[in-house]
């Protein structure tokens, strides 16, 4: 995985091992909404875990 400049994204994902983590503090217990914009030339698996939960989406090829 590496940072790309223009536009600015995170690509070249190419083990099940490549990851990105953010931590994030939340002020009031409540529903968050999580957005990904995600390209792959092979269907993919995007996975949140958000310590006491997680939940996986495929990503559908999106051609090259």
């Amino acid at each position: 995985m590496k940072l790309e400049n223009s536009p600015a994204n995170m690509g070249y994902w190419s083990s099940s091992s490549d990851n990105a983590t953010w931590r994030v503090r939340f002020d009031a217990p409540g529903t968050y909404t999580v957005t990904a914009t995600a390209a792959a030339t092979a269907a993919s698996r995007l996975i949140l875990d958000a310590g006491i939960g997680s939940a996986a989406v495929v990503v559908p090829s999106t051609g090259s």
